[in-house]
């Protein structure tokens, strides 16, 4: 049998309408796919509450197949990694190590020979750096000044190692 990923999100002012009509949903959903000869993987499902201010053991289960889904902190969802705060910084975070990983790549590359030209690095930089401190940036509407500094630091070290500054 295929496994099959999906995201059901819910909303509204009453919380225990809202975890019904989920449940309700998570059920006609699982019908489908199980008519169509695919499955929901329950390990795999897990819910997130926005914003966490609700008391999470007042919160009635959403439940598939008798199991209940995990209530989580965060999660990740497409790579963007979503908190029950959505400050973004976990997000930020997690993406200013990958883009470190890589200034180092372009550091040890700039002691070469045939890896030390400016505009060849700075190609490196757009692809490897760049993206990486961009992914899913146009969500980032509560971000604070200080993730936003890290940011903009990350991406000056390493396009001051492009430049041979460093």
């Amino acid at each position: 049998m295929k496994r099959l990923e999906i995201a059901i999100v819910g909303y509204g002012k009453i919380l225990y309408t809202m975890v019904h009509g989920l449940n309700t949903t998570l059920q006609q959903v699982n019908a489908w796919l199980l008519e169509h000869g695919l499955s929901i993987s329950i390990d795999k499902c897990a819910s997130i509450l926005f914003p966490k201010a609700i008391n999470h053991e007042a919160l009635p289960p959403i439940i598939l197949d008798g199991k209940t889904i995990e209530l989580k902190d965060n999660i990740t969802y497409l790579g963007v990694l979503l908190d029950y705060s959505l400050n973004w910084s976990k997000h930020v975070i997690k993406y200013l190590a990958k883009a470190q990983h890589a200034t180092h790549v372009i550091r040890s590359l700039r002691s070469t020979w045939w890896g030390s030209d400016p505009e060849t690095l700075i190609t490196l930089y757009k692809g490897l750096i760049r993206p990486r401190l961009d992914f899913a940036g146009t969500v980032f509407s509560r971000i604070s000044k200080k993730m936003v500094a890290k940011l903009e630091w990350a991406q000056l070290i390493a396009l001051k190692l492009c430049a041979d500054f460093m």
